[in-house]
């Protein structure tokens, strides 16, 4: 489940004005401007001001004030309404369009040599850059902003980078690192006297700990940090922090405690009047006192939890609740039941995970519809200022010709790639939803079946010992079609398409058939690189001709060493599966398998072969033309 965790508040401000300026006043500059100059700077105010609750009309604000810098030729003024720009596309999840905005930005305060306004411009692209996850990227425009602050001595600024750069080495697990610049954020404020952030810069650090399994250490610092949000009067950031020093209890088996603490950060978020947040911590309690035996307090407070979260709508903490019913369940020995609630927890993260990607599917639409819209603009005005050029000059036909040409053919390319990108997306939907209904179908039956066999395993290993061998098998069997229904999955599931994953996947699966055997399997990749992409129904004949070579290998060869090996010459992708077994008969050259193998290849004008090898044993050779893109 993800823990809740406290934060640092963002250094975006541009100029030290924005902070002082209001909405009402801005609008009163924007609607009666005294002179040019206090207009230029109103329109980055006001996009500011705007950007968190109304990022469309911060977009209109800042765009005006980008017009009008162009028009009076104030570069400095168009840098800030840039970077303010690229914060509205930031807030709306644009993170492309953001990312180019905050570069055009960077190149005109860097022109200009305004390095304080370009650090400003790196912490915002490094923002951009956490929230995709990409905590490399984040990391370099962090450091670049706090070169800039410490050159400056700017103590605040140089605080918020450390903290930051604590946060992103903990996601990139350099924990070392993360405490160093942790460490040296909590001196900073300290000195500064800033409360609030030194609160949060000790919570961080707790939570490093936690993550490293530094139980003690993380109490230490989480204990720090509760008197000084008290003093700053933070009382959602210390029930926070009340909640995850339950959770390291937790992970120390000090349940009583973790319950203790539990308690408090309830008491913090009712006095806040968080009702949602109150139901998130009775569901962890509930937890905890499972573990304390305390069962109708637990299944009370998975009620109390449920009751909210239903009315409230909040899908994602409905789906936690169902695992720790069911968990509950269990524990009280109703296996049943606590299989149906269990399907209902992976029905719901499973829903939970599609809607994820329609809404990023909608969100990259959206985006790339903006920038379709932005092109279309830019062609317009091409073609009106060729239209003006054509009846000042006399041969202004010709420049037109030109530019119409230019224009129809970056049209058809735009649309040729816009079909495409549309094509590629109900390609991947598709995939998506039939891998999906695998998993919900097949899998939940399976996984039933697995669970059954293991419960009737235990209950009968006392009552009736000749049933354990029956029950083995129905797990074991369970198991085998669990593995197989990966592979379905894996052979249709998009992403999957190069070389290298098709290497690997055999790779293991070769591995997994002969370590229980105790034969030596010996893999030789073709050398290629993620490059090499095939097409998806080459790639799942290709893995089902290699996969029966070794289950034939396997079951008829006995074998010491089975070798496989991948090349790729001349357009043509060949993989030989070798064995240094008793060699093959006729009548298992006749078999049913092998000739499905020669299917499969002459499907794709291919080819499949099965001879002796040298000095004993058997080679499998199939070879298929393909090329790399």
């Amino acid at each position: 489940m993800p823990k809740k965790q406290s934060g640092i508040l963002w250094m975006l401000v541009l100029l030290p004005m924005l902070l002082a300026a209001n909405k009402d006043s801005l609008l009163r500059v924007i609607r009666n401007p005294p002179n040019s100059e206090a207009l230029l700077e109103a329109y980055p105010s006001l996009a500011f001001a705007l950007h968190l609750s109304k990022p469309d009309s911060a977009i209109l604000m800042a765009r005006k004030g980008i017009r009008l810098a162009d028009s009076l030729g104030n570069r400095f003024h168009r840098g800030s309404s840039l970077n303010m720009c690229g914060l509205a596309y930031y807030r709306k999840g644009w993170y492309a369009t953001a990312l180019s905005t905050f570069r055009e930005s960077e190149k005109v305060f860097l022109s200009l040599r305004e390095e304080g306004q370009a650090a400003r411009v790196y912490q915002n692209m490094a923002h951009v850059y956490q929230a995709r996850k990409d905590y490399r990227q984040a990391q370099v425009y962090n450091l670049k902003a706090l070169r800039f602050y410490e050159k400056e001595k700017d103590s605040l600024h140089i605080a918020s980078c450390y903290q930051t750069l604590g946060i992103v080495l903990r996601e990139l697990n350099e924990y070392e690192q993360s405490a160093s610049y942790l460490d040296a954020s909590i001196r900073i404020l300290g000195q500064l006297g800033q409360i609030d952030e030194l609160a949060n810069a000790h919570s961080i650090k707790g939570n490093l700990w936690s993550a490293m399994k530094r139980y003690d250490a993380a109490l230490v610092e989480m204990n720090i940090a509760l008197p000084l949000y008290d003093k700053a009067g933070d009382l959602a950031n210390k029930a926070i922090t009340l909640e995850n020093m339950a959770s390291v209890y937790e992970g120390k088996g000090n349940f009583r405690l973790a319950v203790d603490h539990y308690n408090q950060a309830i008491a913090l978020f009712s006095e806040v009047g968080s009702e949602v947040d109150v139901a998130f911590e009775r569901m962890l309690r509930s937890g905890a006192l499972l573990r304390l035996n305390r069962n109708e307090e637990a299944l009370n407070d998975l009620d109390m939890a449920e009751t909210v979260f239903r009315r409230e709508k909040v899908v994602d903490y409905l789906a936690d609740l169902y695992d720790k019913r069911s968990e509950w369940l269990e524990q009280n020995n109703r296996h049943a039941e606590a299989l149906q609630v269990f399907k209902r927890h992976i029905a719901l993260k499973d829903s939970l995970a599609t809607q994820r990607q329609t809404d990023e599917m909608v969100r990259l639409q959206a985006e790339f519809d903006f920038e379709r819209k932005e092109k279309e603009i830019a062609l317009l005005k091409a073609e009106a200022l060729a239209g003006s050029a054509r009846l000042q000059k006399r041969n202004g036909i010709i420049a037109l010709l030109l530019l119409l040409g230019a224009v129809s053919v970056a049209l058809i390319l735009f649309y040729r790639k816009r079909k495409k990108l549309q094509d590629e997306l109900r390609k991947q939907q598709m995939l998506n939803q039939i891998a999906a209904d695998l998993h919900d179908d097949v899998g939940a039956s399976l996984s039933a079946i697995r669970m059954y066999g293991e419960v009737i395993r235990k209950k009968a290993s006392v009552s009736a010992p000749d049933v354990v061998p029956i029950a083995g098998k129905i797990s074991d069997n369970a198991r085998e079609l669990i593995q197989s229904m990966s592979d379905i999955v894996w052979t249709i599931k998009p992403g999957q398409e190069e070389l290298k994953s098709l290497e690997d996947r055999l790779h293991n699966l070769g591995l997994e058939l002969c370590s229980p055997a105790e034969i030596r399997f010996v893999f030789k990749g073709s050398g290629y690189a993620g490059s090499f992409v095939l097409p998806i129904e080459l790639r799942n004949d290709l893995y089902l001709i290699c996969k029966e070579a070794l289950h034939n290998a396997l079951k008829h060869a006995r074998a010491s060493v089975i070798q496989m090996q991948f090349d790729y010459k001349n357009g043509w992708l060949s993989v030989e599966i070798t064995d240094n077994g008793l060699g093959f008969t006729h009548e298992r050259a006749l078999g049913n398998g092998l000739k499905n193998m020669q299917q499969r290849s002459l499907r794709h004008h291919g080819s499949f072969e099965l001879r002796q090898a040298s000095p004993q044993g058997t080679t499998a050779q199939v070879k298929l033309p393909c090329s790399p893109r």
